[in-house]
């Protein structure tokens, strides 16, 4: 979400966002390369956090997959209407994420 704020981060971001869909019509080994590539990186983060018992994901990579078209969601959003995100909307998406892993509200950032 930090591409979205500033405004030089969100004009160069902007492109690859609103272009994310044409890696599709590049047939499905360029789509599927391209998502193993972005979502390798927080599923990676989601496997090592249930090795260290911070929450039980019982599929990383379908977690990381959700999480990351989730937060892509909202990112595109944001670029779209040219509006930064609030902190507070930056914390409830990695909040709903969190919960999504089943970490409890007492051990989740405030």
């Amino acid at each position: 979400m930090q591409q979205a704020e500033a405004k030089y981060a969100a004009d160069r971001t902007r492109p690859f966002v609103t272009g994310a869909g044409r890696h599709a019509t590049a047939g499905p080994a360029v789509a599927a390369e391209t998502e193993r590539q972005l979502g390798g990186l927080l599923e990676e983060f989601i496997a090592a956090g249930n090795a260290d018992g911070l929450w039980n994901s019982a599929d990383p990579a379908a977690d990381a997959l959700t999480i990351h078209d989730f937060v892509l969601a909202a990112l595109r959003r944001h670029l779209l209407l040219g509006v930064a995100p609030s902190r507070s909307t930056t914390r409830a998406l990695a909040d709903f994420a969190l919960r999504a892993l089943g970490v409890p509200a007492g051990d989740r950032p405030r």
